[in-house]
């Protein structure tokens, strides 16, 4: 894994312990509204944070999802 920065180490972490297995998805719907709402600046936070958990899950990264509706 990365090195990544503080923020995105406790985001990761709360996701793990708040969703367990759902985490993935939950970080997904995070971006989906984040994308939607036009919130650039936490969209890009929450997309190395989902880098980071595809890291962590041994997940390849398959690039931008599409929305979650």
């Amino acid at each position: 894994m990365k090195i990544y920065d503080e923020t995105v180490v406790t985001s990761l972490q709360n996701m793990l312990d708040r969703y367990g297995d759902d985490a993935l998805y939950e970080v997904e719907r995070r971006i989906d509204e984040l994308r939607r709402s036009g919130h650039d600046e936490a969209l890009s936070l929450w997309l190395v944070v989902r880098q980071a958990l595809l890291e962590k899950l041994g997940l390849p990264d398959s690039g931008p999802q599409p929305p979650l509706h």
